[in-house]
């Protein structure tokens, strides 16, 4: 699970990515709130660096590899 939360001027952004393999698949779920409906302009620099998380985790490479027993 990756997450990424923050609470700038009472106005809170949140994302979280996880993955699990369910019958063969890789299944990614994520969830974002943006939690409110105007992005003040005091909650800019926060807001980028949830977009700049989120572009991240969407762009990445999920890589399995089998374990050794």
């Amino acid at each position: 699970t990756c997450r990424w939360w923050c609470s700038h001027n009472s106005t809170p952004f949140a994302a979280s990515f996880t993955y699990e393999i369910r019958e063969g698949a890789v299944v990614v779920r994520s969830v974002i709130d943006i939690g409110a409906k105007r992005i003040e302009t005091g909650s800019y620099g926060a807001f980028r660096e949830l977009a700049a998380f989120i572009n991240r985790k969407e762009r990445e490479k999920i890589i399995l590899s089998k374990k050794n027993r």
